[in-house]
C-alpha cells in the first residue's frame, strides 16, 4: 500500500510539473549592491524600440503578418517606442515567433521581454546603466573600459562626482542589463545597475492631442516637430514618469 502511494504521488508530481508551461526564457539577474537579484523574463509581453523612420511600416508588418490587434499594442513615450501585449490571445511559442522575427529585423533597436522585478512590478531596460566607481578607481580607467566595451558616457550624477550614467550601443544590443553586469564583475565599482524603469508610468502620457508634436517636450527628430535634434529638449517624458504634477 505504502509503495502505491509513492507510486501515485510521484505519477502526481510529474503530470502537475508537465502541465506547467515551460518558458522559454533563461533567467537574468542584476546586481543590487553586491547581490544578484533575479529578474524574471515575461512569456506574454515584448518590450519594443524601433528606428522613428520605420516605425510605421514595422507596426503594419506586425499587424498584418501577425495579426497584432490595436489593443495588443500600446505605444509608450513615443511612436517608435511600444509594449507587445499578448497575455489574452497568445502561446508562449506565438511570442516567440514575434520574437525572433523583431530580432532579425534591421529597422528593430530593441526587442526583449518585458521584465518582471521581486516585487511583482513590471519595468523594462534600454540602453542606460548606472555605475559608482569605488574610491581608488579614476575616470581614466572607467573611460578606459567603456571604450573597450563599446559603451558611451553619457553624463555625471549631479550630486556624486563618482556616479556616471552609461549607454551601452549597438554594439551591445542597447543591452543596459548585460552591459551593467559586465561592468560590476570587474570589480571596479561600488555598484553598476541597469536603468530600470516601471512599465507603468511609461503608459501615461500626457492627454494633450498635440503632444506628439512639441519638440522641446520630447523632441524626436520626426518631422512632424520639423526635423529637429532627437534628444535636444527638457526630458519632459521622464519627469512624467516620476510624477504627474
Amino acid at each position: 500500500m505504502k509503495q502505491f502511494l509513492l507510486c501515485a504521488i510521484s505519477l502526481f508530481l510529474v503530470m502537475g510539473a508537465a502541465a506547467q508551461p515551460a518558458s522559454h526564457h533563461q533567467p537574468l539577474r542584476y546586481y543590487f549592491g553586491s547581490n544578484p537579484i533575479a529578474l524574471t523574463q515575461s512569456d506574454s509581453k515584448i518590450y519594443v524600440r524601433l528606428s522613428m523612420e520605420k516605425t510605421a511600416s514595422t507596426k503594419n508588418m506586425l499587424r498584418n503578418r501577425y495579426n497584432i490587434s490595436t489593443k495588443e499594442l500600446t505605444t509608450l513615450q513615443a511612436e517608435n517606442f511600444f509594449v507587445i501585449d499578448l497575455t489574452k490571445t497568445a502561446s508562449s511559442s506565438r511570442s516567440k515567433e514575434i520574437m525572433d522575427a523583431l530580432k532579425s529585423n534591421n529597422d528593430v533597436q530593441i526587442a526583449r521581454p518585458v521584465l518582471v522585478a521581486p516585487d511583482g512590478k513590471e519595468v523594462i531596460i534600454d540602453e542606460g546603466f548606472y555605475v559608482k566607481l569605488k574610491t581608488s578607481v579614476s575616470y581614466a580607467q572607467l573611460a578606459n573600459l567603456s571604450a573597450q566595451k563599446n559603451c558611451v558616457i553619457e553624463k555625471a550624477y549631479p550630486y556624486n562626482n563618482k556616479t556616471w550614467l552609461l549607454k551601452a550601443g549597438a554594439v551591445n544590443h542597447y543591452d543596459g542589463l548585460k552591459m551593467a553586469n559586465e561592468f560590476f564583475e570587474t570589480g571596479l565599482f561600488e555598484y553598476a545597475e541597469p536603468d530600470f524603469r516601471l512599465l507603468d508610468p511609461l503608459t501615461a502620457v500626457p492627454n494633450d492631442p498635440l503632444f506628439n508634436l512639441q519638440w522641446a517636450a520630447i523632441n524626436t527628430g520626426a518631422a512632424n516637430q520639423g526635423s529637429g535634434f532627437a534628444g535636444a529638449d527638457i526630458d519632459l517624458d521622464e519627469a512624467w514618469d516620476i510624477t504627474m504634477g
